[in-house]
């Protein structure tokens, strides 16, 4: 009956822009990725090197340089990924371009704001809810913020100065990528479509055996919530969850992630756990969903964020298991704090410290 179950809820999709977006992700974020999957001894196909290589052969000094100071402000990652997470309607690079174009500038700023201020400010961010309407209330905002680098404020401020020329130097940046992504774009595919059918066939033979093996213990229970898996394979190891779609789940997995799923342990993670709840947002997004399961969208307006930057955390926090998901009515997507797993790494806190 549970296998019947999981069969039920767990499906295997290819959506063109994916690979795309995971293939951006990646190449302007490769050597903490490539560091990574190297500390865990998982091979890198050559045919990814060759493909990052042309990337670099071909990208003039002056992309090189507007990728370098984009990434100071973590504003490609966000303007790529959570455009095709938040936007169901993307479903090429073309709607992609639609999608950006025709967005406000408080849509667009709002991604770069909220993404600058999660990844930056350690403290309370809920405020930046009340601004998300507003241009100068924004740049307000993340001018009064304490405790971060001078110039990665001043950096991020002004791209808020000249929202049109921001907005044209992103389209640039992404635009020169896909000239030359579209090269490869057919191989990879095709190997996307290879490692999708290898890992829907390991699926239907065991489907429990298959989550145990090959997701993150934590992430989602198969039994309770729809997701659809996207296979990537330039992501190589990892897992991605959007929950933007309350009727099913989508889930970036990186085609070698069962290796890497097999080098990890909860000990590994103990000081990503202490870096997560160092931080007082998500200190009150945890203490809310240690009470009750709540949905992206509830926590947002009760916490005065945005459903973005909520989502951003609860990405974190599913990555080491310490929160559950789940549909458990109205269409919507559930989330719940994983006690045990917390305990889990309480006990280990106390075993570095010798206190047991």
């Amino acid at each position: 009956m549970e296998k019947n179950i999981i069969r039920e809820n767990i499906s295997f999709a290819i959506r063109p822009v994916n690979e795309s977006a995971m293939t951006a992700m990646q190449y302007f974020n490769q050597e903490e990725h490539f560091n990574l999957i190297k500390e865990y001894n998982i091979k890198i196909d050559k045919r990814i090197t060759e493909i990052f290589k042309a990337f670099d052969d071909n990208i003039s000094p002056f992309l090189k340089s507007e990728i370098e100071f984009f990434n100071k402000t973590k504003t490609l990652t966000v303007m790529i990924l959570a455009f095709v997470d938040y936007y169901e309607e993307i479903k090429t690079v073309e709607d992609y371009f639609k999608v950006f174009d025709s967005a406000s500038d408080e849509e667009v700023f709002n991604f770069i704001g909220g993404e600058f201020i999660g990844d930056y400010n350690k403290d309370d961010n809920s405020e930046w809810g009340k601004v998300i309407n507003s241009l100068p209330k924004m740049k307000e905002y993340i001018e009064n913020l304490k405790g971060i680098k001078n110039n990665l404020v001043k950096d991020v401020i002004s791209l808020f100065d000249s929202p049109n020329e921001t907005r044209m130097r992103l389209r640039y940046i992404i635009s020169s990528f896909y000239d030359i992504y579209k090269r490869f774009e057919d191989e990879l595919m095709d190997k996307i479509i290879k490692e999708t059918n290898i890992l829907r066939k390991k699926f239907n033979e065991n489907p429990e055996k298959f989550c145990d093996n090959h997701l993150f213990k934590g992430m989602f229970d198969p039994k309770k919530v729809k997701v659809e898996i996207n296979v990537s394979y330039i992501f190589i190891i990892g897992w991605r969850m959007s929950t933007n779609n309350p009727q099913k789940a989508r889930l970036n997995y990186g085609f070698r992630s069962e290796e890497y799923l097999r080098a990890k342990n909860s000990v590994e993670y103990l000081d990503k756990f202490l870096k997560l709840i160092s931080d007082k947002t998500r200190q009150r997004i945890l203490v809310l969903l240690s009470r009750e399961s709540r949905y992206t969208q509830s926590i947002a307006k009760e916490l005065g964020l945005t459903p973005a930057t909520v989502n951003y955390h609860l990405q974190n926090f599913l990555m080491i298991g310490l929160v559950d998901i789940d549909n458990r009515k109205d269409n919507k997507v559930y989330y719940s704090l994983n006690k045990e797993k917390a305990n889990d790494y309480i006990e280990l806190l106390k075993g570095r410290f010798n206190l047991i």
